[in-house]
């Protein structure tokens, strides 16, 4: 069950990355035997999942300026007014 998770997480993971790194990353995962340790690996393909897609894709520009937006419209910050 947690393979197919960790699978599917690889899946998701931009090309580049999925082409380079995830048959290894995968072969690792089979390699290890405790719960601990896999449930460490499936953090981790998390943590490179969300770093990959926000970061590497500069995604996190636009989610700032969202939420740049939001604040200064809470706050009734309006550039326009």
């Amino acid at each position: 069950m947690i393979r197919a998770l960790y699978a599917a997480l690889l899946c998701v993971h931009p090309p580049a990355f999925r082409q380079r790194f995830a048959a290894e990353m995968l072969c690792i995962f089979d390699e290890v035997s405790s719960s601990r340790e896999r449930s460490f690996l499936l953090y981790d393909a998390l943590r490179s999942f969300a770093f990959q897609w926000l970061f590497r894709s500069k995604l996190w520009i636009f989610a700032v300026a969202f939420l740049l937006a939001l604040v200064s419209a809470l706050i009734g910050l309006h550039p326009y007014s």
